[in-house]
């Protein structure tokens, strides 16, 4: 039999499922393989090899073996660099880590090296992790600069329907999600589209040129915040074909605590 050829890797954890009674398959993005899987032999049983490793959106030093380009990796050690400890502190924050990991897993193909999409996804978890109180700016600004690395970047410099540029200031836009982009008064024909105001677009626009460094300082209105967490959940339902888990869990927990405070008021 062939033998098994040994890789290392900086990696992140995308998704990790049980395995027959003592193993786990586990999903990464690698900085040098981009998005692959590989099994942890024994990982259930054996809480040292593995301590903390391979839990979603853990930041780690991997190394395996395989048979060959593209086949099932064999985990042979995990080193924890970052386990963003911050984020699993706080329930909102994981559950948007886990949209953003779930957002690589499902656009990006096995094998395939993006090194900017591997530090962009570490950049932005290490923002999530420090947004006192608003950690979802962090997550639409991730979203777009990710969209755009993907090949997905939406359109918001001239309308996808007529192309006529988009003037800076231009009012009443729309942003039409099987068009991917906005468009412009004279081009609202049907009640399909979305809310895009001028301050939306502008927003977006920033949050996809601006460096990682510099994002928390973007400043996201009540209203830009609601427009823009519209148009991305639309375009990337869209895109996909069909919701993503994280997503359906955020909504519930988010109609959860909207439900709350009337339970509380209607049992004084």
């Amino acid at each position: 039999m062939t033998s098994r050829e040994i890789y290392k890797t900086a990696a992140i954890v995308l998704s990790a499922i049980d395995y027959g009674e003592s193993d786990r398959i586990v999903s990464f993005y690698s900085t040098d393989f981009g998005k692959m899987k590989g099994i942890a032999k024994g990982a259930k049983r054996s809480r040292k090899r593995f301590a903390n490793a391979l839990e979603p959106f853990t930041k780690i030093s991997l190394t395996f073996s395989r048979y060959r380009i593209g086949s099932l990796a064999f985990v042979e050690n995990c080193f924890v660099e970052e386990h963003f400890a911050s984020i699993r502190g706080d329930f909102t924050a994981s559950l948007l880590g886990a949209y953003m990991v779930e957002l690589v897993e499902r656009f990006t193909l096995e094998g395939k090296p993006m090194t900017e999409l591997f530090d962009l996804l570490a950049d932005f978890l290490f923002l999530l992790g420090k947004a006192n109180g608003n950690p979802e700016r962090i997550v639409r600004i991730f979203e777009i600069k990710f969209l755009k690395m993907v090949g997905y970047e939406p359109q918001l410099s001239f309308c996808v329907r007529c192309q006529m540029p988009i003037v800076q200031e231009q009012t009443a836009l729309r942003f039409d999600h099987t068009r991917g982009g906005v468009v412009c008064p004279s081009c609202q024909s049907d009640g399909r589209l979305l809310a895009c105001s001028a301050g939306t677009r502008k927003t977006m626009l920033a949050g996809r040129d601006i460096s990682a460094e510099m994002a928390p300082r973007l400043f996201f209105a009540p209203l830009i915040a609601k427009e823009c967490e519209e148009i991305m959940a639309v375009f990337i339902r869209y895109l996909l074909g069909k919701e993503l888990r994280s997503v359906e869990v955020l909504r519930q927990v988010k109609n959860l605590q909207r439900a709350l405070p009337a339970m509380e008021v209607s049992n004084l």
